[in-house]
């Protein structure tokens, strides 16, 4: 694979060495394909690469590079009862890893991890904290209330506490019950949020909405990058001429992700418009149940989990894709995919969803409102038109691997130089 990095941007890059920190490569979620990108780039462009990481699944395409070491780091993702009941042997391999990472001119970290092993680490290595998440910025992990099925607008801190009380945001996430043990994680949790990074020379976002999360604390003194996320494989599909009247959601059958809303978006538009569901989950049966009840139940194609390269082929030829999400969406990596395949894409505007507008090609609808989610879907379901080629090059050069190199390798660059 190769990128169009601007070399001037790395001279005597063999002599810099990059750490990456992160719980895993394994390409399955947004974070996964992100480092997975930002390792080979690195490579591509020069640098000597070492990767430290809690899950040692490494993807074939990145286990053979070479300039490249992934050392296993799963000292930092231990629960606080496995730190405790072997702490000594912990800290040690800590220091140890540390000491390792020392000899980095940057050390990037996917996430807050251990504040000791920052501060071990201030001033010998630059750091970088790259926020991928919402969990960073929310203890329940999604800004999602199951109880009123809206969006959370809180700062997190001691009102998590009485917010979980009246919607149950945390037990949802705990299958019912809030463990004791994470009751001074929540009360905390803000001021952990500014210890840990205050150390760091620069912080990373994936979209400008996770950088809006922090608009208003003063987390570091160094600067902010927003690095938008790279498509995988985002040409392997070849649009149709013409879109079938079909809605496609993808995405985990969970009351967070709003496919209770695609299924009732489906009983407002003619009987001649399907449904393809791409995912599974806890709340398969109710949503199967749900559909039954508003009579669409024929009209809608369950495909469970497939695999990335037969999504994109239904998307390319499909009507619209609907990302209904009731919790804040970091980035939203299925939507350029459904652009960079020619589909149009009705999202509710939730968290960095508008990060990928693109005009004639996004419409989005105050989440919750299912009536005009039909009506923006039935815009572009009923349009006979020849797919605009122009704009699935634009979708595919904007969020492209090129893109994503040229302006990562800057900002590593800006770091060493600073």
């Amino acid at each position: 694979m190769s990128f169009l990095i601007n070399m001037a941007l790395v001279k005597n890059a063999k002599d810099r060495r990059v750490a990456i920190v992160a719980g895993s490569v394994n390409p399955v979620g947004g974070t996964e394909i992100y480092v997975g990108a930002a390792i080979q780039v690195l490579v591509d462009a020069g640098y000597q690469v070492s990767v430290y990481l809690n899950d040692m699944r490494i993807p074939s395409h990145l286990a053979g590079l070479g300039g490249v070491r992934f050392v296993d780091a799963g000292a930092w993702f231990l629960s606080r009862r496995q730190f405790m009941s072997d702490w000594r042997n912990i800290r040690r391999r800590r220091d140890l890893i540390a000491d390792i990472i020392k000899n980095s001119s940057v050390a990037i970290f996917h996430g807050l991890h251990s504040r000791h092993l920052f501060n071990a680490l201030a001033g010998h290595v630059k750091i970088v904290i790259a926020f991928h998440l919402v969990s960073h910025f929310c203890p329940a992990g999604t800004r999602y209330l199951p109880a009123s099925n809206t969006l959370c607008d809180r700062r997190p801190g001691p009102t998590c506490l009485a917010t979980d009380f009246r919607e149950g945001c945390l037990k949802h996430v705990f299958n019912g019950k809030l463990p004791p043990l994470m009751i001074p994680e929540v009360l905390m949790f803000k001021r952990n949020i500014r210890m840990m990074s205050s150390p760091a020379r620069a912080l990373l976002f994936n979209s400008d909405a996770m950088r809006e999360l922090v608009s208003d604390e003063p987390l570091i003194n160094g600067k902010s990058y927003v690095i938008n996320p790279p498509l995988i494989h985002a040409g392997d599909s070849i649009p149709g001429i013409y879109r079938r009247r079909n809605m496609v959601f993808v995405g985990r059958l969970d009351a967070s992700k709003g496919c209770s809303d695609a299924i009732a978006c489906l009983a407002h538009l003619p009987e001649q418009v399907t449904l393809d569901i791409v995912g599974d989950g806890r709340e398969k049966k109710r949503l199967v149940d749900l559909s039954a009840s508003l009579g669409v139940e024929q009209r809608i194609v369950w495909h469970g989990w497939i695999p990335t390269k037969n999504v994109l082929a239904l998307l390319s030829s499909s009507g619209c894709l609907l990302v209904p999400s009731r919790c804040f969406e970091a980035w939203g990596q299925v939507g350029p995919q459904a652009l960079s395949a020619g589909c149009p894409v009705v999202a509710y505007d939730v968290g960095g969803v508008k990060d990928w507008s693109l005009p004639g090609m996004t419409t989005y609808i105050e989440a919750g409102n299912v009536k005009k989610m039909a009506d923006a879907a039935a815009k572009f379901l009923m349009e006979k038109r020849p797919l605009n080629e122009s704009v699935v090059q634009e979708a595919r050069t904007r969020f492209g691997m090129s893109r994503f190199g040229r302006e990562y390798i800057k900002m590593v660059s800006s770091c060493i130089e600073t």
